[in-house]
């Protein structure tokens, strides 16, 4: 049987009394209860036993990864998701670590919010389409290489890509051909390839983006 008890936790009355107004409206008869500390929650929890907690991620006394950490050392079956404002890597990522199954934005749809609650009750996971753009963005940023070339080294390699040869290169730079040889030389062993057609596809697949 679907446990449609749903608790938020919120410090707001008007955000509790907005949450509690949608939940019982819906068709799935929600049944709801209110806590404005996680104290307060962590006494409601076992006599109330929501299928569904909706978690305010800045509490007065407690962040949401911080809280969920604790309701979940006292009650480990709990199915949290966090409501909030904040979008960065960082809040997201550490709420993921805590272990919470769903993550949304305060600007969410009022739906969306009970397809949240109803993908987690079920035991699924449902994260903010604004929030999983977040994640893959940063995901992206970790995985691409990074390279210490100078600012000079960038100028060089920009002209290769343009395919001008090292004797065009030299005239523009004011240098000897020597020199941007050299340079080059370096170049191409900070990005571990062999020559200029490497180093350009490197250039446009790595550092351009």
């Amino acid at each position: 049987m679907v446990n449609n008890n749903v608790l938020i936790i919120d410090d707001h009355q008007i955000v509790r009394k907005g949450l509690r107004s949608l939940l019982q409206s819906d068709i799935n008869h929600f049944v709801v209860e209110e806590a404005q500390t996680l104290n307060d929650a962590l006494n409601i929890i076992p006599v109330f036993e929501p299928g569904v907690i909706l978690l305010d991620y800045r509490l007065e006394e407690i962040d949401g990864a911080e809280a969920t950490k604790r309701i979940l050392a006292k009650y480990p079956q709990a199915k949290i998701i966090i409501l909030t404002a904040f979008d960065d890597y960082d809040t997201v990522v550490n709420c993921v670590n805590s272990g919470v199954l769903g993550f949304l934005l305060k600007t969410i749809d009022s739906k969306k919010i009970i397809e949240a609650v109803i993908a987690v009750q079920s035991g699924n996971t449902y994260f903010d389409d604004k929030v999983i753009y977040q994640l893959m963005c940063n995901i992206k940023k970790e995985n691409t290489p990074k390279v210490d070339l100078t600012p000079f080294e960038i100028k060089i390699l920009e002209r290769v890509c343009t395919g001008r040869t090292n004797k065009e290169i030299a005239e523009e730079l004011h240098m000897a051909e020597k020199t941007i040889r050299n340079y080059l030389s370096r170049i191409f062993q900070k990005l571990d390839v062999k020559n200029r057609t490497e180093a350009a596809v490197y250039w446009k697949e790595h550092i351009m983006k």
